[in-house]
């Protein structure tokens, strides 16, 4: 516990009949600096993998790399993560009607300016070197007009399909809490159902095809949303040791997932979301939700995490066009080098927009 700031707080009160009051307000104040301080690093890290995962089409011989598939679905908890911290950040105010729409109106802009951003920016190196920018813009459009569900679902560039997600997400759990908590979880389970069955299980006998990614709309985030508001308002934490064997348990089961998925069903392209993905990413939310931590430098970066997401994807195409034209080899340290080097930019750019109090809220 910090009690520097409690002692700061103390001091300040010159009337002594606010003592009580105040040393217990100190208190609640420094627990929740503490909490977020631990879900400020759990940020930290799940954007490092979320990285990790947009990069490994650099890796060399990835079907065939024993470290690709363990990498690969190690870092499959942290969108989830994100998901989690989400609902469990907004907890009851989320379903309160001004606060509800001041917030779909936040992620709402979010996703309107970063795909009007990715929209206009120059993307594709190559090609831009190949045909230039007004053909490729041309094309780029083309695209909106002859698939805007697409575009709705998804967003113009393909990781903006979060920011769409969670605003559904919320959608769904403003609507659905004034039931019944049951009612909340028996639906999110279902479109999670939908979502794996449509996703890595498309190609199996349970499986189906859906017209879009599986991934998009509510069916992967309204169960993670879901469950980071029930965590918030019950108040609920584990020790580490249950946590951890959740992480565990979900880990295996998913490994398991892809490894019979992968062999037996090479077609099916999309892995994001398996039945142990959750337990997985509960596990390791609450692990981290049960570690105590100051606030510290790393509850800057995490604050930046939504800008490290979303501008991530431009350093990192950069990159791959700079590999391209070496025809770099890239080996296990190198790719864990360049994944480390896109954060750092990321993160630069990320506080060049924090900077300025407007364009702050866009990364933050």
């Amino acid at each position: 516990m910090d009690w520097t700031i409690v002692r700061t707080n103390l001091l300040s009160c010159s009337n002594d009949a606010h003592y009580p009051w105040l040393l217990i307000h100190a208190l609640k104040m420094n627990e929740v600096k503490q909490r977020f301080a631990n879900l400020d690093f759990l940020k930290i890290v799940a954007i490092y993998f979320v990285i990790v995962l947009h990069a490994m089409p650099i890796m060399v011989d990835k079907q065939n790399s024993l470290i690709y598939g363990i990498l690969n679905n190690i870092a499959r908890f942290a969108v989830p993560c994100f998901f989690i911290m989400s609902g469990y950040f907004a907890g009851e105010k989320i379903i309160q009607n001004k606060l509800f729409f001041k917030t779909l109106k936040r992620i709402l802009v979010l996703f309107l300016f970063w795909n009007f951003f990715y929209l206009m920016i120059p993307l594709n190196c190559s090609g831009l070197q190949k045909v230039g920018y007004l053909r490729i813009k041309y094309w780029d459009f083309y695209q909106i007009v002859t698939h805007p569900c697409k575009v709705l679902l998804q967003g113009f560039y393909g990781h903006l399909w979060y920011l769409e997600s969670l605003a559904l997400a919320f959608v769904y759990l403003f609507l659905t809490s004034k039931i019944s908590i049951k009612f909340v979880f028996g639906l999110a389970l279902i479109q999670y159902i939908i979502c794996v069955l449509g996703g890595g299980y498309s190609e199996t006998g349970i499986g189906f095809h859906m017209p879009f990614t599986s991934r998009n709309g509510p069916f992967a985030s309204a169960l993670f949303v879901s469950l980071g508001w029930y965590f918030s308002i019950t108040k609920l934490k584990l020790p580490w040791q249950p946590s951890l064997l959740l992480v565990g348990i979900g880990f295996f089961t998913q490994y398991f997932e892809y490894i019979l998925l992968t062999s037996k069903f090479p077609r099916a392209i999309h892995y994001e979301f398996m039945f142990g993905t959750p337990i997985m990413a509960v596990g390791v939310f609450l692990l981290f939700l049960g570690f105590r931590s100051e606030q510290s430098f790393f509850s800057n970066l995490g604050n930046l995490s939504l800008g490290v997401y979303v501008l991530h994807v431009l350093v990192l195409d950069h990159i791959r066009y700079a590999i391209d034209i070496t025809h770099l080899s890239i080996d296990n340290f190198m790719f864990f080098v360049l994944t480390v080097f896109v954060y750092l930019l990321s993160i630069g750019f990320s506080f060049l927009f924090s900077i300025n109090s407007r364009l702050k809220l866009l990364v933050t």
